[in-house]
């Protein structure tokens, strides 16, 4: 059991984030029925989180045997009190641009996830 160690560094990494982090827009996009006449989603639902995130990176490596494409950036988001369904596609406004999350990881802290680690593309 862990939870000793959550304890800390759950609240550690919000805090962290909230005092360096920048802030952004995350819509998690959900639901609607594609119509192959329009070529657009019908439907579908948007909600917008405001979030704090890791100033992002430059990706490197392997994103499950795909190489990591030119331009990909990465950064990170502190998983407490989030509502966000990570199975939604989402998208993240990064200076007025719409970065969409390719692949998100879960670090735990021991039992509990404290951040997760996004990979965005343009």
């Amino acid at each position: 059991m862990t939870t000793p160690l959550d304890s800390i560094l759950i609240p550690e990494v919000l805090a962290v984030l909230n005092e360096y982090g920048k802030s952004t827009t995350i819509t998690e996009k959900s639901g609607g029925t594609y119509d192959p006449t329009t070529g657009s989603n019908t439907s579908e639902t948007e909600t917008a989180h405001s979030v704090k995130i890791s100033p992002p990176a430059p990706s490197k490596g392997y994103i499950t045997s795909d190489l990591i494409k030119e331009g990909d950036m990465e950064t990170y988001l502190a998983s407490s009190g989030l509502t966000i369904d990570f199975e939604n596609q989402l998208e993240v406004d990064l200076d007025g641009v719409a970065w969409k999350v390719v692949k998100h990881d879960a670090l735990y802290s021991g039992d509990s996830i404290c951040a997760y680690k996004l990979i965005l593309r343009n």
